[in-house]
């Protein structure tokens, strides 16, 4: 019987099937070849398998992984759907264009969602959305709801797909799937304005069914991101840079001090300027 691991947690499994949900125990090749199962790896399974005096629903064979990730440990991720708030946090585009160059070089589509729309009082945070708008990602506007269209619109995008739902601490992510999904109910963070980021309320990995085989990992906030990345692939890839870099007249130009690059003189200052912040990050963490 095919299935996907939902949950995790000290050996034991729930999987997710056609016929429903199990509690799972793998079977002893994986200890033995080293193999850790994840949330969102596909399986196969047996239920009712007799061990000694025990009957158990058993996990016999991992299904080869589309992608993983090793925090959160997750696999075989269709989208990323990235919450950002414009305030309380305040809007840290810094992060977001982080997010979306690290999950675009890893073919992994990303969804926007942004948050607490109604509490803005800077019309520049606005502005800065229109031009991801521009960029043609698919992006959702949150006040404590979606409109109806809008919630409608998302659910289609996610029907049969398996996502993973992150954002810094205290932007809403809680939020938007007790939206999504009201039945849910899960804890809402409150947020620290000392440190200006929310505390943490997910405690583990779990995927949660929001519609019609529609799975979404809610991820802890990430109080730091560190792109395990070559220098290249992120001037290459950075937002929409793939298609200035083909037009740029340097091999490998990482668009900083070449002359006459193209990228330089095309991109956009605001995307530019977090490239610039995200190219001295990497090189200051390879120090380490």
């Amino acid at each position: 019987m095919l299935g996907r691991i939902i949950y995790s947690s000290g050996g034991n499994y729930r999987v997710k099937t056609k016929e429903g949900i199990f509690n799972c125990k793998p079977i002893g090749l994986f200890r033995k070849d080293n193999t850790e199962l994840i949330v969102g790896d596909k399986v196969e399974l047996k239920l009712n398998y007799k061990i000694g005096q025990e009957n158990l629903n058993i996990i016999t064979k991992l299904y080869d992984r589309k992608n993983q990730f090793i925090r959160p440990k997750i696999s075989n991720i269709d989208f990323i759907i990235i919450v950002t708030s414009l305030v309380e946090p305040k809007f840290n585009h810094f992060y977001l264009n982080k997010m979306i160059t690290f999950f675009q070089i890893k073919k992994i589509e990303p969804i926007l969602i942004f948050t607490k729309i109604d509490l803005n009082k800077n019309q520049r945070n606005l502005d800065l959305i229109k031009k991801y708008e521009d960029l043609n990602y698919k992006i959702f506007n949150f006040n404590n709801s979606f409109q109806k269209k809008e919630k409608e619109k998302i659910l289609f995008i996610l029907k049969n797909k398996f996502s993973i739902l992150t954002g810094q601490s205290g932007v809403g992510k809680s939020t938007v799937l007790n939206f999504l999904n009201r039945n849910l109910k899960l804890k809402t963070g409150e947020i620290s304005f000392a440190l200006n980021r929310g505390k943490h309320t997910t405690r583990h990995y779990e995927a949660f069914e929001i519609y019609e085989n529609s799975l979404i990992v809610d991820s802890p906030g990430f109080s730091s991101f560190k792109l395990d990345l070559s220098l290249n692939e992120i001037s290459k890839n950075f937002i929409n840079f793939a298609k200035y870099y083909k037009n740029c007249q340097f091999k490998n130009c990482l668009h900083i001090n070449e002359k006459e690059c193209f990228v330089k003189k095309t991109a956009d200052s605001f995307f530019y300027n977090d490239y610039l912040k995200l190219i001295k990050e990497v090189k200051e963490n390879r120090k380490f």
